[in-house]
């Protein structure tokens, strides 16, 4: 058995097991396994007669998959999407509810312990944190609960015109600071290989303050991946350098094959990333860099250090800077047309050229 993607006790077979028999029939249930996991597969809520099953929850490893809206996280986290519950808390009672009203071993199962992630050899799991406190989640498709709660407007519309949705919002579980230090900004949440909390970005959304963000201090993230705990063996990968990049990577084709962005929070693409992306068996990486001359010089730098290593290369469209700032299908056609490295991809990045506003700053 693979081990566990999650820490947390609920992602426990047994209960999985019991939330899919409370909330679809026997019919509806196919179990089956494959490379990538045990599954039970069932008709996604989000598409009508659904007889492909497109939700996927994987038994081996607790990490559940709608093939059809594009939901990819852990099982308590998809909970708190089905249920339209709050949060992770919330969820974790839900379960324990249902634990007692089937008459599950309730002692048995909560007191199991929590697999213990394992890091590399030689190196160190990075400490497990908290959100800064003050933090709501933010919900894209209700408005804000209360008046005094006015600035999170601007996240709302920050999103949106990101190209955030609303099921985006809760799967990244996306929040806003009221107060503090961090207050009036969109606090993003990373996660390491082993889906623990070890980061976090506030990012300024008026683009008043000194900051743009403002991070935890004295974290070393030089080998932390943003999105490699979603990523099983045959999805495609796109190496990305910022998160909102990432999000416009995430995507699963009609035949169920997955792409997903992967970021290194910068240029420098380091040999213990490409382990890490590695160890995940991926059919293929891609390497997005930003249009500007360091994004250039990343790919350069990759093709002298890991030639050997058969990743492929994006070229952004002439004009285009990232592909945060591109729209999803632009982006689509872009990876989708990436090509190894050659003379005519060299001269194709050096003909793309810098955009214009990248040149001013």
């Amino acid at each position: 058995m693979r081990p566990r993607n999650d820490n947390n006790v609920f992602n426990d077979e047994t209960i999985i097991r019991a939330f899919v028999e409370h909330h679809w029939t026997t019919e509806e249930i196919r179990e089956h396994t494959n490379q990538s996991g045990h599954w039970l597969q069932v008709p996604s809520p989000d598409k009508n007669q659904d007889e492909r099953r497109c939700l996927g929850f994987d038994l081996s490893s607790g990490r559940v998959i709608d093939w059809y809206s594009g939901f990819r996280g852990d099982f308590v986290q998809y909970v708190v999407r089905h249920l339209d519950l709050r949060n992770r808390k919330e969820a974790e009672r839900s379960l324990t509810d249902l634990i007692f009203e089937t008459g599950l071993d309730a002692a048995e199962i909560l007191k199991k312990p929590a697999p213990k992630p394992e890091p590399m050899a030689g190196m160190q799991l990075l400490p497990e944190m908290a959100l800064p406190p003050s933090c709501v989640p933010i919900h894209l498709d209700q408005p804000p609960p209360y008046p005094w709660m006015g600035p999170l407007v601007h996240a709302h519309q920050y999103l949106h015109s990101r190209g955030i949705t609303a099921d985006e919002a809760r799967a990244y579980q996306l929040h806003f600071c009221i107060e503090g230090w961090y207050s009036d900004r969109l606090v993003i949440p990373v996660w390491d290989e082993h889906s623990r909390l070890v980061w976090f970005q506030a990012r300024d959304l008026l683009g008043t303050r000194k900051n743009k963000y403002l991070n935890p201090p004295n974290v070393d993230k030089s080998g932390l991946i943003y999105g490699l705990n979603q990523v099983q063996p045959g999805d495609r990968v796109v190496l990305v350098e910022g998160i909102f990049d990432g999000w416009k990577c995430n995507w699963v084709d009609a035949d169920g094959a997955r792409t997903l962005g992967n970021v290194v929070f910068g240029k420098n693409v380091t040999e213990l990333h490409l382990v890490k992306i590695m160890n995940r068996q991926p059919r293929e990486i891609v390497v997005g860099s930003d249009a500007d001359p360091a994004g250039l010089e990343t790919i350069f730098s990759m093709i002298r250090r890991y030639g050997d290593i058969p990743f492929k290369i994006a070229i952004l469209p002439v004009g285009a800077k990232d592909f945060g700032a591109m729209d999803r299908q632009a982006v689509a056609a872009v990876i989708n047309q990436a090509e190894p490295w050659s003379f005519m991809t060299k001269m194709l990045l050096i003909a793309r050229g810098v955009p214009d506003e990248v040149k001013k700053k």
